[in-house]
């Protein structure tokens, strides 16, 4: 677990004990409940870079597995078998290339 993760679950459980106080203003809570979610945005958001990156990998991999099929056989098994649709399939081919279209 990384430092930021850790300190935004530490951040998050002390805007939990906050919440629970009794004598908060609807205002108060209303801020607090706004901080909470940008904590719980910002943490969602890094999730689904790791889960791209997993599938890119994984992308990555079966099209080097598949490498003896042509390109729309290979193209429909790896929808198929990670369940994407074919632009989602495109996306994760693009994050492992530079600019120039070249692999990283």
């Amino acid at each position: 677990m990384s430092r930021a993760y850790r300190t935004a679950l530490s951040r998050l459980a002390a805007l939990r004990e906050r919440l629970d106080l009794p004598n908060l203003s609807p205002d108060q809570r209303t801020a607090l409940l706004a901080e909470f979610d940008d904590i719980l945005q910002t943490l969602a958001g890094s999730e689904h870079k790791t889960q791209t990156k997993t599938l890119a990998r994984r992308v990555a991999k079966l099209d080097a597995d598949l490498a003896d099929r042509s390109p729309a056989e290979r193209n429909r098994a790896i929808i198929e078998r990670l369940g994407i649709s074919r632009s989602r399939l495109y996306e994760l081919r693009a994050v492992h290339k530079q600019p120039d279209g070249t692999a990283i």
